[in-house]
């Protein structure tokens, strides 16, 4: 008797190529993928506010500046604009972080009175606090998905990220179910005492689709 693991390691390693298939984004197959993902560019692809707040720069806080004349709001899908100096930008999470800025101040640190952020008080603030640095998740050309990984909802996603519609894959076989057994009648028939309903060939058939197999016959 061999385990699971090795049973499948031996089917893995003597299952024939069944070919190549293009599988579009809408078709969420779960399918082999026959190449790598690779990253169209940075990953975010600018330094990405994370809080609701105030933007603002570092060495104003460090000079002891308290109080912050609010230049602008800038939500998330707005260009990155230009944080003039002594001012702070009002960022929502998602927005691109001004330039010039280099640390979010959330409101729960403010007081907001007549056009001016105010912070609650003194508190020690870290360079690029409450920002998701540009290229900190990856750089141009990393490889996302590596040749030969499955897909699955999250690597759609990542494929998806990158401009990818169409991903090139390995042909799933075309299946056929055999079940076999002179005791055996279709699920709508009412047994005999003697006999049982065909129940494995649908409980295979769900296996398989749920795994991406969707040729079965």
């Amino acid at each position: 008797m061999i385990t699971v693991e090795e049973a499948t390691q031996i089917i893995r390693e003597t299952m024939p190529s069944f070919g190549e298939a293009n599988v579009h984004l809408g078709q969420s197959s779960k399918a082999m993928i026959l190449e790598d993902v690779l990253a169209d560019r940075d990953y975010p692809p600018y330094n990405r506010v994370m809080m609701d707040g105030i933007a603002v720069s570092l060495s104003a806080i460090s000079a002891g500046q308290t109080q912050f004349a609010i230049a602008g709001i800038l939500a998330a899908g707005e260009p990155q604009g230009q944080l003039q100096s002594g001012s702070c930008v009002e960022v929502m999470t998602g927005a691109p972080l001004p330039h010039s800025a280099d640390v979010v101040i959330p409101y729960e640190d403010l007081i907001i009175e007549n056009g001016v952020a105010k912070l609650r008080a003194a508190q020690a603030r870290k360079l690029f606090e409450n920002v998701h640095l540009a290229g900190s998740d990856c750089k141009q050309g990393d490889v996302l998905l590596k040749k030969d990984t499955t897909l699955n909802g999250p690597r759609w996603g990542i494929a998806a990220s990158v401009g990818k519609t169409i991903l090139n894959t390995a042909r799933s076989p075309r299946i056929n179910i055999i079940s076999t057994g002179d005791e055996l009648v279709s699920v709508a028939e009412t047994p005999l005492s003697h006999q049982i309903r065909r129940s494995n060939v649908h409980a295979l058939q769900a296996s398989l689709q749920v795994n991406g197999y969707t040729e079965i016959v």
